[in-house]
């Protein structure tokens, strides 16, 4: 049995318990794990709904780099993690299928 998580914090929290998951944040480079996770094929709202979700979660990133750019006293490039986090969002907005989600999401057609 494979267990599979799509959370960070679901991953650590079974690294604590010393289950080994397999941990996916860009799910969609990897759908036979979204079956193992599921217990099914996941449908087009199930992944409309993910895919919106890691746009929103790479939102929560770069903000929290963008603060702590001036928050944080640690020896670490948080402009550049912000950048990374905010060029994903925009890949994932300009993609043509972002509209799609977004209905997908909705009303699961």
């Amino acid at each position: 049995m494979r267990v599979v998580s799509l959370v960070p914090s679901v991953t650590e929290t079974l690294l604590a318990w010393d289950v080994v998951p397999i941990a996916v944040t860009r799910f969609c480079e990897h759908p036979e794990l979204l079956a193992d996770y599921f217990s099914e094929e996941a449908g087009a709202r199930r992944l409309a709904t993910l895919r919106l979700m890691m746009f929103m979660s790479d939102f929560r990133e770069a903000m929290w780099g963008v603060v702590q750019t001036v928050a944080s006293d640690l020896d670490f490039d948080f402009k550049d993690y912000a950048t990374t986090h905010f060029t994903r969002m925009q890949e994932t907005a300009s993609n043509p299928s972002f509209a799609q989600w977004l209905e997908e999401a909705r009303d699961g057609s």
